[in-house]
């Protein structure tokens, strides 16, 4: 009894081992790839407005219900994306959209105050990181039309103009689900415990055949 006691102890030890490295491993991972999916999603969503002809055409007009129009495209087309909330060098709101249902008030950005009260809790210095909250700075090729002045002694005709080219720096506050924290812990949970699997069912063969051992030589002592 006392060496079947003794595997069965190691055994559960092993087992709770394992499951505890498994369950580290499986947060690890998850964060992990979490960062740099959103990053990647991120940065990709950054791309695309800074190059879409709409919102610098809204930022050059001070536009804000175009800026808008155009980041709610976006948010429609990633269903992993919460918000979207555009900032000038200042920090203030430019241009922002967010999914539909409860997701505006849920995540704050149902009213002004709301979605200030966020952005300045995420620039803030000394705040606690969330990964499901990325921001990427932009920097807009904004194009202005200035008349050019005709010279007195040449004759009136079609008004000329200078292209001015000027850098608008902005940053780009992008807000996403929680739901994609749980797809990735559960593929990476299904990942490592197909894994472990193997190692759990040899030590659940070696224990059983130790046991038919132990079994084995107590009824040959029964005989003497």
């Amino acid at each position: 009894m006392t060496f079947r006691l003794r595997l069965l102890i190691w055994f559960t030890v092993i087992t709770l081992v394992g499951v505890l490295a498994a369950s580290h491993i499986v947060q690890e991972q998850t964060h992990d790839d979490v960062n740099t999916e959103l990053q990647r999603r991120m940065l990709l969503t950054g791309q695309s407005i800074k190059t879409s002809r709409d919102v610098v055409e809204g930022i050059h007009k001070t536009d804000t219900t175009e800026i808008n129009e155009v980041l709610h495209r976006f948010v429609e087309a990633d269903n992993q994306i919460e918000y979207l909330i555009l900032l000038d060098a200042r920090k203030e709101i430019v241009g922002w959209a967010t999914a539909g249902g409860d997701v505006a008030k849920e995540s704050g950005t149902a009213t002004i105050e709301g979605r200030r009260k966020l952005i300045a809790n995420h620039f803030e210095e000394n705040r606690d990181i969330n990964p499901l909250e990325q921001d990427v700075s932009l920097l807009f090729q904004v194009a202005s039309k200035i008349p050019i002045a005709a010279s007195p002694d040449e004759p009136a005709g079609e008004p000329e103009f200078e292209i001015i080219k000027t850098t608008v720096a902005a940053d780009l506050l992008v807000g996403f689900s929680p739901y994609i924290m749980e797809e990735y812990e559960e593929r990476n949970l299904s990942m490592v415990t197909n894994a472990i699997l193997p190692l759990g069912i040899l030590l659940l063969i070696v224990l059983v055949i130790s046991l038919l051992r132990v079994s084995k030589n107590l009824k040959q002592l029964t005989h003497y």
